[in-house]
């Protein structure tokens, strides 16, 4: 549907079907674009980076996608982009979302972790050579 030779992925149909949202880099970053379904230009819905698990909200009127860790939440039309979570003191692997019931946003964040263990050294390490 789109012929601009960048990378378009992660789409996803509009609960409507009117609309097919997807995230493209074809302006240097990734950004959140929406193509009418029986074809036309692409239009641009968010004005900053917008990273990967864009998807519609299931009345239509949202979009949600990942942005510095974060999810936002942007009208369908660009306007009133706002941060709807805070994970700046998390640590591990933030995933995309994924769905949405239209009461909570399912998504996956995986916490690394890991333990620093410590050994008292005595005596001499012997090795025998070959």
């Amino acid at each position: 549907m789109t012929t601009d030779p960048s990378m378009d992925f992660g789409s996803r149909w509009s609960p409507d079907g009117k609309w097919i949202l997807f995230t493209s880099n074809r302006s240097g970053i990734n950004q959140s674009w929406k193509i009418p379904a029986k074809g036309g230009s692409p239009e641009l819905v968010t004005k900053t980076s917008a990273s990967f698990g864009t998807m519609w909200s299931l009345d239509g009127k949202h979009i949600y996608y990942c942005k510095a860790s974060n999810i936002w939440q942007i009208s369908e039309d660009g306007d009133n982009e706002q941060s709807i979570t805070d994970f700046k003191d998390k640590l591990g692997n933030f995933q995309f979302p994924s769905s949405t019931d239209g009461q909570y946003i399912y998504f996956v964040l995986r916490e690394d972790s890991g333990d620093i263990w410590t050994m008292d050294v005595a005596g001499t390490v012997k090795t025998e050579g070959r």
